[in-house]
């Protein structure tokens, strides 16, 4: 035999005292679950991280020369992508724009901007040397 006995349940026992005499711990079977999951969310990220080191990078980062040949990147800053260039250039020509051109900073208090070439021109007049 098995080394231990097993005790019949008698005729006429309610079935649920048989159900309550089962214990089922569930903490070790939650920390399996978790321990599982996690080992299979590690496992695919692994999986994907290969996968792109092995692809390399299809979208190879490009300096801006590439757009514009007379953009020289500053040194110490990263390649940037056409777009980002594009985006870039959009915004210091609204910039330029801006700066050399009349217009409203708040016209309720009647407050405006002149030209910047201008605008230095004056404070020199009134303010350089004599």
């Amino acid at each position: 035999m098995s080394g231990h006995e097993h005790t019949p349940v008698p005729d006429g026992y309610p079935v649920q005292k048989i159900q309550e005499r089962v214990l089922i711990r569930w903490g070790p079977i939650w920390a399996s679950a978790i321990g599982l999951v996690t080992v299979i969310v590690v496992s695919l990220g692994l999986v994907r991280a290969f996968q792109l080191a092995l692809e390399g990078d299809k979208k190879d980062p490009v300096t801006a020369k590439y757009v514009d040949p007379n953009y020289e990147q500053a040194p110490g800053t990263a390649p940037m992508y056409p777009a980002q260039v594009a985006l870039k250039t959009l915004y210091l020509e609204k910039q330029n724009q801006i700066l050399s051109s009349y217009g409203w900073v708040n016209q309720e208090e009647k407050i405006a901007r002149i030209p910047i070439d201008q605008a230095k021109a004056l404070v020199v007049k009134k303010y350089g040397k004599e």
